[in-house]
């Protein structure tokens, strides 16, 4: 039979073991975002929303691991509040014009 000197050392460092365990497994990053904001655009493959501050907004491109609540499709409704869930590296992150607000389309090229 071991001392028991010996058994609470034991005792302490498995405890210890898992204290150190489990601070590291819930300070880890989370890999999604949540962001709520108004609808600027959308297209199937992407999403442009306004944030709350009105001062940037985010394209998001829509993944299998993409969120939209409430969903939207093609042709959405400009201002529609919406929350999205996506990963960091799925989205940019922009700075809105002058006065704020949503970017102004780029027309697209003429046909020649």
């Amino acid at each position: 039979m071991l001392p028991l000197r010996i058994q609470w050392d034991m005792k302490i460092r498995i405890l210890i073991c898992a204290v150190v365990a489990g601070c590291l497994w819930g300070c880890t990053k989370s890999t999604e975002t949540v962001l709520q904001g108004t609808v600027c655009s959308c297209t199937p493959t992407q999403i442009t929303v306004l944030e709350q501050d009105k001062q940037h907004y985010d394209i998001i491109q829509l993944t299998a691991t993409t969120i939209v609540k409430p969903p939207v499709s093609p042709p959405c409704k400009v201002g529609t509040p919406v929350e999205v869930t996506f990963n960091p590296s799925d989205a940019q992150r922009k700075e809105s014009p002058t006065g704020g607000g949503c970017p102004t389309p780029t027309p697209a090229p003429a046909p020649s």
